[in-house]
C-alpha cells in the first residue's frame, strides 16, 4: 500500500514532511512506526533477487581484485530490512557480518522472513531469531563506530552515502575500524529521492528549508556530487580500483536549472556511480 502511495509524487513529498516531523518529535514513536507498518521487508517482492544481485557484486569486486571473502569481515551500511548480502556471502565462508541501521530489523521475524532465509540457508536462523553468533551490529553514535581499529575487511553500502550528513567524518571513522588494504565498494545514487528522479530541482532549493522539511526524513539527500566524493576519498589515502558511472540526466533538465546551480555539466550530469576503493 504505501509502496503505491510513494509513487504519487504530492502524497510522497507529503509522507516525506510528515516522517521528518514524527522523528523530530519522537524518534522512539517513528521506530514502532516503521518496524511495525512501514517495514522495508515489504518493499519488493523480488527481495531475494535483489540481494543476489548486491552479493554477487561484491564477491566478483573482491575476486577482482584479489581479496578471498573466507575468513573475512564485512560490514553492510544501513541495508534496511532487504535480505542482507551476508544471507549470501555466508555461503561463502565470510567470517563475521557487521551492520549498521538506525532500526534494528532483526527483532522482527515473521513466517515471511524466516521462509525467504530458510530457503537460502537455515543456519541463518535458531528457531525464531537469527544466529546472532554471525551478525553484529554496530551502534553508529556522534561519528562514532562502536568498534576496535583494524576490524573490517570489506565494506559494502547500496544508495546509502548520499543519505549520510558528514561525509567526511564517516569516511574517517569507517577507515580507523578498517584493516589495511580493506575493500570499500558503494554504489551512490545521486538523483532526487523526494520529488522527480529525472530533474535537477531539489538542487535549486535553500538548504535552510530542504533540511528544515526533509533532513529527517528517508528520501533526504545530503546533494553532494560526483567530485566532491571522489576528492573525500583521495584525501584520506584510499585507492580509486574503479568507477562506475551513469550520466542519465538529460539535456533538457541541465539547461532548465543549470543557472540556479553553480557546478559544472559534468558534475550535474552524472546521477549515479559505483566506486570501489582501497585503503593503504
Amino acid at each position: 500500500m504505501i509502496n503505491k502511495l510513494l509513487k504519487i509524487k504530492f502524497i510522497k513529498v507529503l509522507l516525506c514532511i510528515l516522517e521528518n516531523f514524527i522523528k523530530r518529535v519522537s524518534l522512539k514513536v517513528w521506530k514502532k512506526i516503521e518496524i511495525y507498518f512501514f517495514n522495508p521487508y515489504d518493499f519488493w517482492e523480488n527481495n531475494v533477487e535483489y540481494t543476489k544481485r548486491l552479493w554477487s557484486e561484491v564477491y566478483e569486486y573482491c575476486k577482482k581484485y584479489k581479496l578471498d571473502i573466507k575468513n573475512k569481515n564485512l560490514l553492510e551500511l544501513w541495508p534496511w530490512g532487504f535480505l542482507w548480502v551476508w544471507a549470501f556471502l555466508k555461503n561463502k565462508w565470510l567470517n563475521k557480518y557487521y551492520v549498521i541501521d538506525n532500526i534494528n530489523h532483526f527483532e522482527k521475524i515473521n513466517k515471511k522472513i524466516k521462509k525467504l532465509y530458510n530457503n537460502i540457508n537455515k543456519s541463518f536462523l535458531k528457531s525464531d531469531y537469527f544466529d546472532m553468533e554471525f551478525v553484529k551490529i554496530l551502534d553508529y553514535k556522534n561519528n562514532q563506530i562502536s568498534l576496535d581499529n583494524n576490524k573490517i575487511d570489506i565494506i559494502f553500502s547500496k544508495a546509502v552515502y548520499e543519505h549520510i550528513y558528514d561525509v567526511e567524518k564517516s569516511i574517517k571513522e569507517l577507515a580507523r575500524i578498517s584493516k589495511k588494504w580493506a575493500i570499500w565498494i558503494h554504489t551512490i545514487d545521486l538523483k532526487d529521492h523526494i520529488f522527480d528522479k529525472t530533474s535537477l530541482y531539489f538542487l535549486t532549493i535553500n538548504n535552510f528549508i530542504f533540511d528544515l522539511l526533509f533532513k529527517k526524513s528517508w528520501a533526504w539527500v545530503n546533494r553532494k556530487r560526483y567530485w566532491f566524493y571522489k576528492k573525500v576519498f583521495l584525501e584520506n589515502w584510499f585507492e580509486i580500483l574503479e568507477e562506475i558511472i551513469w550520466k542519465n540526466f538529460d539535456e533538457k533538465s541541465l539547461k532548465k536549472y543549470k543557472k540556479k546551480i553553480k557546478l559544472e555539466k559534468n558534475d550535474l550530469i552524472i546521477s549515479d556511480y559505483t566506486l570501489i576503493v582501497r585503503k593503504k
